[in-house]
Parts: C-alpha cells; sequence; structure tokens
C-alpha cells in the first residue's frame, strides 16, 4: 500500500468519526480517464475531504505559500499537491496539471480560487475551463455543505459530468465557467 493510499484510509477514518462525513453519488466520478473535480471552497479540510472517495487518486493544486511550512510541504507533495502562484496566471501549474490530466489521472480545483469567507459561492476562474478543453476532461460539479463542525454531519455530493459538446466550438472559455459554478452552485442547494 502506498503513503498515497494508507493516507486516505487514514483520512476517511477520521473524517467520519469526527466529522461524520457522507459522500453523496460518488458514482458519479469515472473510475478511469481524465477527471476535473470541481468543488466550492469554504474550508481547509475541503481538499481532503473532496479527495478521499474510494475509487480514485487525485492531485490537488495548492497555493504555494503552503509548500514553504517545513515537513507540510512534504507531506502534501506526497498526497500528490502542487503548488500555484494565485492571481497570476502561474504557466508551471497549468502545465503540470495538463500533464496529470493528459496522462488520465484526476485533479481536485476550487474554481473560486480561494475559501469563501461567508460560505457563499463566489465567481469562478477561468483555469478550469482552460484545462476542460485543452485536455477533454471530465468535468465533475461538487459541492460541501459548508465550513466541517466537529461530530455534526458533513456532506459531500458528487454532481453528474458537465455536457461539454456545448462548449466545443468557442474559444470563449467564459460560458462554460459559468455553467461548472452554476452546477456546484445547484449541488450547494441540495445539500
Amino acid at each position: 500500500m502506498s503513503f498515497y493510499h494508507f493516507a486516505r484510509q487514514v483520512c476517511r477514518i477520521y473524517l467520519k468519526i469526527f466529522f461524520r462525513i457522507e459522500y453523496l453519488n460518488e458514482e458519479n466520478v469515472p473510475a478511469k480517464g481524465a477527471v476535473i473535480c470541481c468543488c466550492n471552497h469554504n474550508s481547509n479540510l475541503d481538499p481532503v475531504m473532496v479527495g478521499c472517495i474510494k475509487q480514485r487518486d487525485f492531485s490537488f493544486m495548492a497555493k504555494e505559500e503552503l509548500f514553504e511550512v517545513p515537513l507540510f510541504g512534504r507531506l502534501i507533495r506526497s498526497l500528490h499537491a502542487f503548488p500555484v502562484k494565485r492571481n497570476s496566471g502561474d504557466l508551471g501549474a497549468i502545465k503540470k496539471a495538463m500533464t496529470i490530466l493528459k496522462e488520465g489521472h484526476a485533479l481536485v480545483l476550487f474554481p473560486e480560487g480561494r475559501r469563501s469567507k461567508d460560505g457563499k459561492l463566489q465567481e469562478g476562474k477561468d483555469g478550469v475551463s482552460l484545462l476542460a478543453k485543452k485536455t477533454g476532461a471530465t468535468v465533475i460539479p461538487c459541492a460541501t455543505n459548508g465550513k466541517p463542525k466537529l461530530f455534526r454531519k458533513t456532506k459531500i455530493i458528487y454532481g453528474k459530468p458537465i455536457d461539454m459538446e456545448k462548449y466545443a466550438d468557442t474559444k470563449d472559455l467564459k460560458p462554460l465557467t459559468k455553467c461548472v459554478m452554476e452546477e456546484i452552485g445547484k449541488l450547494m442547494g441540495e445539500l
């Protein structure tokens, strides 16, 4: 068993005990092929919660400052995280994400780009749309039901894949980004 799989198992147990986590519609996440799982972002635990489903190993884009923290930076790298310089159009991070997807792996992204302070869905960035269009990855919207609280049920819901054919003939990324954010918003309303 790899360290990643061991850590995922430990995290699932931890989340089940302390946050009573419940995963809804995990079957919507394809077991194979390039996948971008797009989720709202309310908590530092979001990457762990969203990425702990059993059928996929996920990579994560995380703000570069996290990698500067001794030991923590090494830990998250070993769990398939890689740094991104936020608000800069970080080409290195985009290339890394494209490589991951072109190799048929799965990636968790938070299109808002940062945590929401009030729990409301913020405007999405176009990076998700760019990656999806360039790689042909399946886009899965996902939502959490707010900031997790100890011993209170936390839900993660995975939506159905977004129909990418509607966006195939346009170079404009905004309509797809808007669609992704609307789908995340709908899922938030179901929780």
